[in-house]
C-alpha cells in the first residue's frame, strides 16, 4: 500500500512542535487494516501507525543525549519496520520518530534534574499538588508511629491518641515546611533530605527519646530479658519494612525516571551494607551473629540513606551503609546502656543524623545534574538542620507531652502494665 506513497509525504509530526492532542494520536489505529482507505489517505494512516508506535515504545539507551537531534540510536536497539506494520517506510523515519518520543519523555522528566536547586531536594508541593498532599500524608502518620517505638508499653492509648495529633501539627509539619517547601527557612539555605531523614526519622527520634524519658522505665527494664517475643514475626516485619522502603525512598521524587531508579538502587544497597557491618560487629564483639542483629542493621541502614537516596550513587551508598551499621549498633547497645534511658525498640538510634551528615559528604551533581555545595559548606548546612531539629522537636515535644500528663495522664498503672495493654486497655489478646 505505501510503496506510492511519495517520499515528501512521509512526514512524522513533531508533536514537540505542533499543537498534537495526544489523546487523539493515542485513539488512532496502530495498523493500515484497521481504517478505511476509502476514507483516510494513505499517507495520514502511516503518519499515525509511527507516531502512534514511537509514543508508545519502551525507553531505548542513546550513544549520545536523546535531547540532541543527532543522536544515533544503536543498531540493536532500532526499530524495525515490521514492528509498524509498514513496509516501506524508511529507517530513518523511524530512527526520528524514537528521537522524538524519547526527547518529549525525556524534556518531561528533565524538569526534576534540572531544577534541583527549588524542587528536587525532596517533596516539593510545586510540581504536583495533589500527588504531594497524598505522599506527605503517609509521611506524617509514619513519622509518628515511629516515635511509638521509644515509649511502647508504657503510655495510655487516650493519651498517644491525643499526643499524636497534636504532635504532629506543632512539630512535624513546621519542620516539613522548613525543609521541603520553597521559600522557607532549610529550603532556601540548601539542606538536603531526600526522602526524609531528618524530617521524618530523626525528627521521631528525638521526640520519642524525649517521651521515653518523660514517661520513665518500663516495669522490670534492666532487670528481665525484653528481647522480641517472636522472631519470626520480627524477621518477617523487617522484611516488609525493606520491600515498602523502596516506595518510600523511590517515590520521594513523585516521579518514575532514572534517578527514582538510583534512588531505590542505593536504597539496597545501603540497607544491605548496614545489616553486614552490624553483624561483623555484633559478631567480634559477642563471639556469634543473630538474626535480630542483623535486621536490625538493614533498617538502620534504610535510615541512614534516606536523605541522600536522590543524591549519592552506589559507592557512597555501600560506604554510607556500612558506617550506618556500625553507628547503629554503638547508639542502640552501647550508648543506650551507658546513658541509662529505656528506648523500647530503639527509635533513637542515630541513623537519621549519620545519614543527613553523610549526606553533605558524598552527594553529587552525577545524580543530581547539578552543581552542589563546597563539602564542607553542605555539611555544616545539614549539621545545622540536624541541630535545629534537636532544639525545636526536643523542647516542643517536653511540653506538649507535659501538657497532656496534666491533662489527661500519660502514663498506665502498674495493674495494668502486668495484665498487659492488649487486655487492660482493648480487652482482646493475639495469641
Amino acid at each position: 500500500m505505501s510503496k506510492g506513497i511519495p517520499r515528501q509525504s512521509r512526514q512524522v509530526v513533531d508533536p514537540l512542535r505542533t499543537n498534537v492532542n495526544l489523546n487523539t494520536l493515542q485513539s488512532l489505529p496502530k495498523q493500515a487494516s484497521q481504517l478505511s482507505v476509502k476514507n483516510v489517505q494513505p499517507q495520514d494512516v502511516i503518519e499515525a501507525d509511527i507516531l502512534f508506535e514511537a509514543m508508545n515504545l519502551p525507553m531505548r539507551k542513546f550513544e549520545r543525549d536523546a535531547v540532541g537531534t543527532e543522536s544515533v540510536v544503536p543498531d540493536t536497539e532500532k526499530v524495525t519496520t515490521s514492528a509498524l506494520g509498514v513496509g516501506d517506510v524508511q529507517p530513518a523515519r523511524l530512527e526520528k520518530c524514537n528521537l522524538l518520543f524519547h526527547r518529549q519523555r525525556r524534556l518531561s522528566e528533565m524538569n526534576f534534574s534540572q531544577n534541583f536547586p527549588q524542587e528536587a531536594r525532596g517533596l516539593s508541593p510545586g510540581r504536583n499538588a495533589g500527588n504531594s498532599v497524598i505522599f506527605q500524608m503517609t509521611f506524617a502518620i509514619l513519622t509518628a508511629t515511629l516515635m511509638i517505638d521509644a515509649f511502647a508499653g508504657r503510655m495510655k492509648f487516650s493519651a498517644m491518641l491525643v499526643f499524636m495529633v497534636i504532635w504532629s501539627i506543632c512539630v512535624y509539619s513546621p519542620f516539613c515546611h522548613w525543609v521541603w517547601a520553597e521559600g522557607d527557612y532549610f529550603f532556601d539555605m540548601g539542606a538536603l533530605d531526600y526522602a526524609g531523614s531528618t524530617v521524618v526519622h530523626f525528627n521521631a527520634g528525638i521526640s520519642g527519646l524525649v517521651a521515653c524519658l518523660v514517661l520513665g522505665k518500663r516495669l522490670g527494664c534492666g532487670r528481665e530479658p525484653m528481647s522480641p517475643h517472636n522472631l519470626t514475626f520480627a524477621m518477617l516485619g523487617a522484611a516488609i519494612l525493606w520491600i515498602g522502603w523502596f516506595g518510600f525512598n523511590g517515590g520521594s521524587g513523585l516521579a518514575s525516571n532514572e534517578r527514582a531508579v538510583m534512588a531505590i538502587l542505593v536504597t539496597q544497597i545501603a540497607a544491605a551494607a548496614a545489616g553486614i557491618s552490624w553483624m561483623a560487629v555484633e559478631w567480634m564483639l559477642r563471639g556469634r551473629p543473630s538474626l535480630l542483629g542483623l535486621i536490625s542493621g538493614a533498617v538502620g541502614g534504610l535510615v541512614v540513606i534516606t536523605p541522600a537516596s536522590g543524591f549519592v550513587g552506589p559507592v557512597a551508598a555501600l560506604i554510607m551503609g556500612l558506617v550506618g551499621g556500625v553507628c547503629c549498633f554503638w547508639s542502640a547497645v552501647v550508648l543506650k546502656r551507658w546513658a541509662g534511658w529505656d528506648d523500647s525498640l530503639d527509635a533513637f538510634g542515630e541513623g537519621g543524623i549519620v545519614g543527613a551528615i553523610l549526606t553533605g559528604v558524598f552527594a553529587t551533581s552525577a545524580v543530581t545534574g547539578t552543581d552542589m555545595n563546597p563539602v564542607m559548606t553542605q555539611v555544616g548546612i545539614q549539621a545545622a538542620s540536624v541541630l535545629a531539629t534537636i532544639v525545636y522537636a526536643g523542647a516542643v515535644s517536653w511540653i506538649l507531652l507535659k501538657i497532656v500528663d496534666k491533662v489527661i495522664g500519660l502514663r498506665v498503672t502498674a495493674d495494668d502494665k502486668r495484665m498487659g495493654l492488649d487486655l487492660s486497655l482493648h480487652g482482646e489478646r493475639i495469641e
